[in-house]
This record gives structure tokens, C-alpha cells and sequence, in this order.
């Protein structure tokens, strides 16, 4: 299921077009329980997404609607419904989006991910800590990670790739003026320190150390 915002009030991510997909979206991940999006006030939309459900093809007529330079943010909680990837994907026609999933990337997942990048709709591949993000990065997507708290907000991989922390920690910016996330061409990952919630737990999985 999906809920369509026009304009979110998430100071983070500014006023832009947003989605929430029902928790039976999310893969399993180390996060289970007590990711971010269980805290508030996220979790107030998340829990209505089945309040205010819409299908696939009305979601991709909302998207049609935008101009071609809005920036908008898929799924802010649950994960993209991969059956229907390529209708959104062609709904979309490259405009900037910013979306992650912690869908595995391996076979028909990674080649329908790949698939969407071509298209113009960028999937920052979720990855817990920093060695993960090495292996993530080697399928060529693009990654995002935690990070611990005390990271600098330039850092490195164990593989040495380069790890910038999000400018809507240290730029004052939201998603709305950055739009780092949406962009295929960077070169480097991004990294998210952890938020209020439960982040004792969320700073261990950032260490890569069992929770």
C-alpha cells in the first residue's frame, strides 16, 4: 500500500512530494524494530498509510503532474514494490527523486534497479555501516550508510571510498535545496548518523556490531 503527500512538513526533507510504503514492504534488515521511521513523527504517517492508500497508476499520475525539475522523496518509510517499479519508473521520466531501498541486490532485483538508474530514477542502496557500503557499492549503484555519531563529516570506507555525512546535518540544508541523494553521477556515499530514536541500537548497527 502507498500514501501520496503533496507537501510534507518534514523539516528534513522540506516541502516536497512524498510517499510512505506499509511496513510489508520493508525487507528483512538489521534495523527491524527500530529504524527511524518508528519514531515520531514519521511513524504517525506510516501507521495511516492504510487510511489513505492509493494504487500504483494513481501514484504515477500524481508523479506526471510535477514539473520535470521537482525533486521528490519515495518512500520515506516501507520500500518500493519492485512488480510495479518500471510503470513508476517510466511515470517519473527522470525527474530527481530521492529513494532508498533495502532490497537485496542480486539478480532480477539488481538488474530492475539498474534498470531504474538508466531510466533516470536514482536507488541509493541502504547499507547499516561502512564495510557493508563497500559491498553494496561494488554493484555500481549508488550507496547510502550509517555512520557512527562521532564519524568526521568526511570519512572512508575500509575500502577507501569516500563517505560525505548528510548536508541536512552539517550544510542547515533539507532535502528540498540539497538533492545530493537524487543525483546518479556523485562519487561519493552518503553517510546518516543516527536520530533520536532508539539511537543507542541504531549506533550499534552504524558499528557494525550485533544488536
Amino acid at each position: 500500500m502507498l500514501r501520496y503527500i503533496q507537501q510534507s512538513s518534514n523539516r528534513h526533507l522540506g516541502p516536497i512530494p512524498a510517499t510512505y510504503s506499509s511496513r510489508d514492504t520493508c525487507p528483512p534488515c538489521a534495523l527491524a524494530g527500530f529504524c527511524y521511521a518508528e519514531g515520531f513523527p514519521v511513524r504517525l504517517h506510516w501507521d495511516r498509510v492504510p487510511e489513505f492508500a492509493i494504487t500504483p497508476d494513481q501514484l504515477c499520475k500524481h508523479i506526471r503532474r510535477l514539473s520535470r525539475a521537482q525533486i521528490w522523496r519515495h518512500c520515506v518509510a516501507g520500500d518500493t514494490e519492485l512488480e510495479w517499479l518500471p510503470q513508476l519508473v517510466h511515470a517519473n521520466a527522470g525527474r530527481p527523486v530521492i529513494a532508498f531501498t533495502h532490497h537485496k541486490p542480486i539478480g532480477d532485483t539488481l538488474e530492475l534497479l539498474r534498470d531504474a538508474v538508466r531510466g533516470g530514477f536514482n536507488f541509493n542502496l541502504s547499507a547499516e555501516d561502512p564495510t557493508q557500503a563497500d559491498r553494496l557499492a561494488d554493484t555500481g549503484l549508488q550507496v547510502a550508510t550509517l555512520i557512527p555519531n562521532d564519524t568526521p563529516n568526511v570519512s572512508y570506507t575500509p575500502a577507501g571510498r569516500k563517505i560525505v555525512a548528510c548536508p541536512t546535518d552539517t550544510k542547515h540544508l533539507n532535502c528540498s535545496r540539497c538533492g545530493l541523494c537524487s543525483r546518479a553521477d556523485r562519487n561519493v556515499i552518503i553517510g546518516f548518523r543516527p536520530k533520536a530514536h532508539k539511537r543507542a541500537l541504531i549506533e550499534m548497527a552504524a558499528r557494525g556490531l550485533p544488536g
